[in-house]
């Protein structure tokens, strides 16, 4: 299990490889490669926001590649492995995003 953990966490450098120019360019670390893109920046101290900031094609990629890890490793069949993993995700997600609105840092 930790194998395919740390196979899948290895696309954090492509991510970064996309996401460190866009900071260079744009002069700020607020750059998304999620879903939240196609909303307008007024929206987002929102739910939605927040949600669909979790939606990033670098963290759907990290998750199939863990999912495809845990079957090869445990044995079990793919569709319940991405089942488990998507579904904890997808949990995890819609909880960071109702929660994100209670906490603010940096006196923003």
């Amino acid at each position: 299990m930790f194998t395919a953990t740390a196979w899948a966490m290895m696309v954090n450098l492509p991510s970064s490889l996309v996401r460190v120019p866009l900071i260079l360019a744009q002069e700020t670390i607020k750059v998304q490669t999620s879903l939240a893109l196609i909303l307008p920046p007024e929206m987002e101290e929102s739910f939605i926001y927040r949600l669909l900031a979790q939606v990033d094609v670098f963290t759907l990629w990290m998750l199939f590649v863990m999912a495809t890890g845990y079957s090869v490793f445990t044995g079990l069949d793919r569709r319940r492995s991405y089942a488990a993993t998507y579904g904890a995700w997808g949990l995890w997600a819609l909880v960071a995003a109702a929660l994100g609105g209670m906490f603010k840092f940096g006196g923003m």
